[in-house]
C-alpha cells in the first residue's frame, strides 16, 4: 500500500465532513515502478518523504477518534466503502500481515 486516503462523509445528508490522506512509505519494494506512478500519479519522492504502513495507520486512527468513531480500540458506526474489493479484501490484510499487525 503507498496511499492510504480516506473520505468521512454524513450518512444523511452525503455532505463530506473531512478527509484524511497520506502516502505511504513502502518497505519490501521502496522503488516505485514506472507503472506505478504512471498508474497512480504517485512519485517516488511523495513516497520517500511518506510515514510507514504502521505509522500512516496510527494517524489513521487518531483521525478516527477525533471524529468520534473509535472509542478506544472499539469501533463506533462506520463502513468502509471503497472502488472495488481489491483494496480492502486483498491488499489491506497482505499489508497487515507483512506489517505483523
Amino acid at each position: 500500500i503507498i496511499e492510504l486516503p480516506v473520505v468521512l462523509l454524513d450518512s444523511t445528508t452525503g455532505q463530506v465532513v473531512d478527509e484524511f490522506r497520506t502516502f505511504v512509505r513502502p518497505q519490501v519494494h521502496p522503488s516505485l515502478t514506472e507503472f506505478c506512478t504512471q498508474l497512480t500519479g504517485i512519485t517516488q519522492e511523495q513516497v520517500d518523504a511518506a510515514p510507514t504502513f504502521v505509522e500512516a495507520l496510527e494517524q489513521l486512527m487518531m483521525w478516527l477518534k477525533g471524529h468520534n468513531l473509535l472509542d478506544g480500540d472499539e469501533v463506533r458506526d462506520m463502513v468502509f466503502v471503497c472502488d472495488g474489493n481489491w483494496d480492502l479484501k486483498s491488499m489491506m490484510p497482505k499489508q497487515c500481515a507483512l506489517s505483523e499487525l
